[in-house]
């Protein structure tokens, strides 16, 4: 239940700041905080870089060995909660120095202000992450609507304490009425972003034309992640400041968060997890299809030999190849799929033939042989 008290006014006719207002308030505050922006991503960096380094060593040093496998339980989970954790604790560490941008906030303050947050940013982000998913699923439009009305949930937690299912609906009805407006900020701040991104790549690309093509995936990478680090604190203050805007043009208001409206969200939510648990299958049974497919396409390949030795056995014993496969005294492999003979066909008066199979995998598909293993 979330309530907030409000006098009588026109807020539909209230306009919020233009994109280019936006853009310079979020440059001024960028400018003036850039040092712990700099250092609370960095540190954060560090830390990730620290978890991605011990699963490289879990995952390819680490020798199958008993105390490997042991090693591997134990220390796989807890780098990948690790990487999680930092990456959440640094983007609320962010959130909270640019809440309160006017006070003097360092490095480790911010950090120590928001580690008792960790676990309600990450409840709030996978309850907005599932209900968005859950929309998307329902033909696309009601994920675009979601993801834009909960677009402030973190500002909310950070900013007014609110967690959960409150958090959401309060960023929804912040951005109730002003949903185009909304929109069309952040796409803004999406282009201009994405231009900047165009024309660093635009004059690295002039200026490591002469270096080799494979250098330049390497390059660009580190390019994109020094970007990243300075670009990412602009973008989180530009959508406070969105939601600052909001916030004031609604001024006090009273707003009761009812159980229904929960429930139609949870709804969403369940179906954005039942989704990727469909997609999840359908990703596992399509691969162990695929390795499947490999697997009785190698098998073919080896009846390929199999069955041409005894064809060969048969002609050395009667001076002449069979009417059919059933003719040879021996067990001859069928296809692994259907179970069902292989081609074949007796050319020549008995003095060669012709055997066919389909591949699944392999191209081309239909592969024939004859006496000397020619292919049609």
């Amino acid at each position: 239940m979330v309530k907030i008290f409000m006098g009588n006014q026109n807020i539909q006719s209230a306009k919020l700041s233009s994109a280019i207002t936006l853009l310079k308030d979020a440059w001024k505050i960028y400018k003036q905080k850039l040092k712990t922006f700099l250092g609370i991503l960095i540190i954060t960096s560090l830390v990730i870089a620290l978890f991605v380094t011990i699963l490289f060593i879990i995952l390819f040093l680490l020798k199958l060995s008993i105390v490997g496998i042991i090693i591997k339980i134990i220390l796989l989970p807890i780098s990948i909660i690790g990487i999680a954790i930092a990456q959440i604790w640094g983007f609320i560490a962010l959130i909270y120095t640019i809440v309160n941008h006017e006070q003097k906030i360092g490095i480790k303050e911010a950090f120590q202000k928001t580690q008792n947050k960790i676990i309600s940013c990450l409840w709030v982000t996978f309850l907005s992450g599932f209900i968005i998913i859950g929309g998307i699923f329902l033909f696309f439009i009601p994920g675009i609507l979601f993801s834009i009305w909960f677009s402030f949930v973190c500002y909310i937690l950070i900013a007014e304490n609110l967690n959960g299912m409150d958090a959401l609906l309060k960023s929804k009805e912040y951005v109730k009425g002003k949903f185009w407006g909304v929109l069309w900020r952040l796409i803004f701040i999406g282009l201009f972003i994405g231009l900047l991104y165009f024309f660093i790549f635009f004059l690295a690309g002039l200026l490591l034309g002469f270096l080799q093509k494979n250098d330049h995936n390497f390059i660009f990478n580190i390019i994109s992640q020094i970007i990243s680090i300075f670009t990412t604190p602009f973008l989180i203050i530009y959508s406070f400041l969105i939601y600052k805007n909001l916030k004031e043009l609604k001024k006090e208001f009273v707003f009761t968060a009812k159980k229904n409206q929960k429930n139609i969200f949870c709804i969403f939510g369940i179906l954005g997890i039942l989704g990727l648990i469909a997609i999840f299958s359908f990703a596992v049974f399509g691969s162990l299809n695929k390795t499947k497919e490999t697997i009785r396409d190698a098998k073919r390949n080896r009846d390929i030999e199999q069955t041409q030795f005894l064809l060969d056995s048969y002609y050395l014993k009667n001076n002449g190849y069979p009417l059919s496969l059933n003719q040879l005294n021996s067990i001859v492999p069928n296809d692994p799929e259907t179970n069902l003979p292989y081609e074949y066909q007796l050319l020549q008066d008995g003095e060669d033939y012709k055997l066919c199979i389909k591949f699944e995998k392999l191209e081309p598909k239909k592969q024939c042989i004859n006496s000397e293993f020619n292919l049609d």
